[in-house]
């Protein structure tokens, strides 16, 4: 098992570079693996509340990390 972790808390990736980092991910490993995408609550909120979330590619995973903790 491999886990991929997408930090667009620090980078600001866009949609578009999540799916092609998660299609490149995907090329290199062997499946089945696990694509987390932190974002802040803000974020995670409008994916959840919208049709925004459809643009991404299935099996990509949006968390929001508990700092201090995580």
């Amino acid at each position: 098992m491999v886990t991929i972790i997408a930090n667009q808390l620090d980078n600001n990736y866009s949609q578009v570079q999540i799916n092609a980092l998660y299609t490149q991910v995907k090329k290199l490993c062997v499946n089945p693996f696990d694509f987390y995408v932190f974002v802040n609550e803000d974020e995670y909120k409008l994916l959840e509340s919208t049709q925004k979330k459809e643009g991404y590619i299935d099996g990509i995973t949006f968390y929001v990390p508990k700092y201090g903790t995580d």
